[in-house]
C-alpha cells in the first residue's frame, strides 16, 4: 500500500482537533506537519515534539 512510502505528511490548517492513533502505523512518517490545528488529542504541546512524541503518546 502506499503508506510505506509516506515519509511526510502536511495536514496543517485543517481545523483537526484530533490526531486517530491509526497516525501510528505510517511506519516510514518522518515528518508530520500539524500546525494551526485546534489540536486536543493529543495536544498541541505533544504534536510539536513530533511523530515520535506522537507513538509515545498512543503507546
Amino acid at each position: 500500500m502506499y503508506d510505506k512510502y509516506l515519509t511526510r505528511f502536511d495536514i496543517r490548517g485543517n481545523q483537526l482537533t484530533n490526531i486517530p492513533e491509526s497516525i501510528t502505523k505510517l511506519t516510514n512518517l518522518a515528518e508530520l506537519d500539524l500546525s494551526d490545528n485546534p489540536l486536543e488529542t493529543p495536544s498541541i504541546e505533544i504534536a510539536e515534539k513530533g511523530i515520535e512524541s506522537i507513538r509515545e503518546y498512543f503507546q
